[in-house]
């Protein structure tokens, strides 16, 4: 699932985005989560434990997405994003 910058909620745009697709499973969510100030680090913990338990096999937050207290608790799975990153996916 790619993303822009997420002023609407990063959940709720995978949420919509699993309903109109009529899919469970998420492999990966890439792009702008919006996880900044003035957001508390309380609101950015209940999206990074939902982000968790949507169980993507990775996440590549934007600029926009702060620096995600998820990098702890979703090692291996948060891959770092600069400019001139490029990722292939395969199917």
């Amino acid at each position: 699932m790619l993303t822009s910058c997420s002023h609407r909620g990063v959940l709720n745009t995978v949420k919509q985005a699993r309903v109109a697709r009529g899919v469970e499973k998420v492999h990966g969510i890439i792009g702008g989560f919006h996880l900044t100030p003035p957001l508390t680090d309380d609101y950015v913990q209940k999206v990074v434990l939902e982000l968790k338990a949507l169980n993507p096999d990775f996440i590549i937050p934007g600029h926009c997405s702060g620096e995600l207290t998820a990098r702890a608790e979703m090692l291996g799975r948060i891959v770092r994003s600069i400019v001139g990153s490029n990722f292939v996916f395969g199917a």
